[in-house]
């Protein structure tokens, strides 16, 4: 309700109760002689006045008299209804007591009716009045409902005036610093909590600004009643009175101790992970990579730039299956730490390995929100331990051919052993064995596996020095690898035909103890590939089996030349011992059938006057045919 409105084009919505002492016309006339704007509506009952009182009307008039429906009776109302609306009581009976009793019950004005020409100055008085103790409520509620604040705020606050001597703290101030409220006004801040761990020129220049009427913000180092030191966040804002001096200061405080012991520690958590050699990564609960640090740039190639935003996939080797990548993110999504090795590329596409723990990050409520990895690269480990473990596998390889070798007798035994250790060895089943001839300067092939096109054998012809694959590594004297033989123009045009495509192998030299005696080949289907570690194998085992090679043929040899020596013996004996020429060439053809292991054999004797060749012995054969032989020169 203003004043104003008497005087604007907004009337005054006045409820008037009618009475037989009140001539509603002469009021009228009153009122608009005054210059006032108003709405007048009468009413004669309760009825009545409770339907009008719900428009809010800005003021009532009334009388007070004895009658049922009175001025009494209004104010009653109102109470009843929790309504605050201005009645002004109108009166014929000049009476002190009934005026006091209108204003004890909660009239605003009293009026006697042969005062009536005050009325508008009355209603006026009567508007004002209650903007007034409206603005006042106001003030008092709103004075409550800050008071309610401050004492509520989590942060202390602090109220001085301008020398410092504390008029007003609240509850979080005493819970801050152990002073209660009555320890605390009329002291000094300097008194209660002052530490002296800052400068004296820090304090100076605090008092300089908001004595210059600034507000000033910073942290202190303060000591608690008990002692403690503690560090806080303050703004202090001078308040100016009506004059607009400064009166007061009022500082609002906030414990940031146990957030400044958090900073530093992330900060030497930060430098840890900054600066270890470990890598670090961090990701969403999508996988997307928010942080890395210099160790994962370092490894990976991989810039800061370049990995936040992209998902560990660009890590991707190829190595792990899709099968193990879903069972990582299932046990990392269950809340499990998963620790293991996991094989990456790094931007130039070499591949690493690296030994990494997969953890999680928590909110307050306990639910993941990030991903954390950390690891260490262990590629030359996983390189040494590969090493160690192709050497053990090379020397068990070794004595598993030695022993193998040893039980053999002849080279028809051994090189089908030989090709079948190896073959099993490399997990293959394709490969040959060829052995030099240097008679005819060519590899022949002694033994295959797997050279079949439905069920026949593939046609192996011998292969001159430095023609074919078997050529050129006897030449040459160097491993070699073919990806595939199906185009490898070292072989012929025939050869090629008959081998499928995706086919490739590795040929390796087998050397005696003074040159080449042939080579191993095997083969294997494409995407397999021979490493370095199983050609140093094959070259190792091929050597073995050359010096076994050479054992055997010489063992052989010697054997074949004891008993060649032998037969000559066992010849001589019987041609000494008989004069019969047909004892002597029996005894020659037996010997002549054992060592050369043939089944028939027979013995022509020259006849010089029929110049013919005729039978003498003979042995093996199934008819006697054989004996009617001449041959004429």
């Amino acid at each position: 309700m203003e004043d104003g409105l008497t005087m604007s084009n907004k009337p005054l919505n006045i409820l008037f109760i009618k009475d037989n002492l009140l001539d509603i016309e002469v009021f009228k006339k009153l009122l608009l002689k005054e210059g006032l704007l108003f709405d007048l509506k009468c009413v004669e009952n309760e009825t009545e006045f409770l339907s009008a009182v719900t428009h809010s009307p800005d003021v009532i008039l009334s009388t007070w008299s004895i009658t049922e429906f009175s001025g009494l009776r209004v104010l009653q109302l109102l109470k009843e209804l929790d309504l605050e609306i201005p009645l002004i009581n109108i009166s014929s009976n000049n009476s002190d007591e009934i005026a006091v009793e209108a204003l004890q019950k909660g009239a605003f004005d009293h009026l006697i009716i042969d005062q009536s020409e005050r009325l508008g100055q009355a209603i006026r008085n009567t508007i004002q009045l209650v903007k007034i103790n409206n603005q006042r409520l106001r003030g008092e509620e709103e004075l409550i409902f800050l008071t309610a604040a401050l004492n509520a705020a989590a942060n202390a606050i602090l109220i001085t005036d301008i020398n410092g001597t504390i008029e007003w703290v609240n509850p979080a101030f005493s819970e801050m610093t152990g002073y209660e409220k009555e320890e605390s006004l009329g002291k000094n801040p300097r008194d209660l909590v002052k530490s002296n761990k800052q400068d004296p020129e820090y304090y100076k220049h605090l008092w300089q600004t908001i004595l210059g009427g600034n507000v000033w913000r910073g942290e202190l180092i303060n000591q608690r009643k008990n002692g403690q030191l503690y560090i806080e966040n303050q703004t202090i804002t001078p308040v100016r009175n009506s004059s607009g001096n400064i009166s007061h200061f009022i500082a609002i405080k906030q414990d940031i101790t146990e957030q400044k012991q958090t900073i530093d520690t992330f900060k030497k958590l930060s430098r840890v992970i900054e600066q270890t050699t470990e890598i670090v990564f961090i990701t969403d609960l999508e996988g997307v990579i928010e942080y890395v640090n210099p160790a994962f740039e370092s490894l990976t190639g991989f810039s800061k730039d370049e990995a936040i935003g992209k998902t560990p996939r660009i890590l991707k080797s190829g190595v792990f299956s899709a099968v193990e990548y879903e069972n990582l993110w299932k046990t990392i999504l269950a809340g499990n730490v998963l620790q293991g090795v996991v094989p990456n590329r790094k931007k130039n596409g070499d591949l690493y390995y690296q030994d990494s723990i997969i953890s999680h990050l928590r909110d307050k409520q306990g639910r993941i929100t990030h991903f954390v990895l950390t690891g260490k690269d262990i590629t030359s480990r996983m390189k040494t331990e590969e090493e160690s473990k192709n050497r053990l596998a090379m020397l068990e390889a070794v004595n598993q051919i030695s022993n193998s070798l040893r039980v053999s007798k002849t080279l028809d035994e051994m090189l089908p052993i030989l090709l079948d250790e190896i073959l099993g060895l490399l997990h293959e089943s394709l490969g040959e064995i060829r052995l030099y001839n240097s008679l005819k300067d060519e590899l022949n092939v002694v033994v295959t596996r797997g050279y079949e096109i439905a069920g026949e054998s593939i046609s192996l012809p011998p292969q001159k020095s430095g023609e074919g694959i078997a050529g050129y590594v006897l030449e040459s004297n160097e491993p070699y690898i073919s990806s595939e033989y199906h185009t490898d123009k070292r072989l012929s045009e025939l050869i090629r035909n008959q081998i499928p495509s995706g086919i490739g192998g590795v040929t390796v030299p087998i050397h005696s103890t003074t040159s080449i005696i042939g080579t191993i080949t095997i083969s294997f289907s494409s995407p397999r590939q021979i490493n370095d570690s199983e050609i140093k194998l094959l070259s190792t085992l091929s050597d073995i089996a050359g010096n076994a090679i050479q054992r055997t043929s010489l063992k052989q040899q010697t054997e074949q030349q004891l008993q060649q020596l032998t037969s000559l013996r066992e010849i001589d004996n019987v041609i000494l011992s008989s004069f019969d020429l047909k004892i002597s060439l029996e005894a020659i053809l037996s010997q002549v059938k054992t060592q050369l292991g043939v089944d028939a054999a027979d013995i022509l004797i020259f006849d010089p006057i029929s110049q013919t060749l005729n039978f003498s012995v003979g042995r093996g054969f199934n008819t006697n045919a054989i004996e009617q032989t001449k041959l004429r020169l």
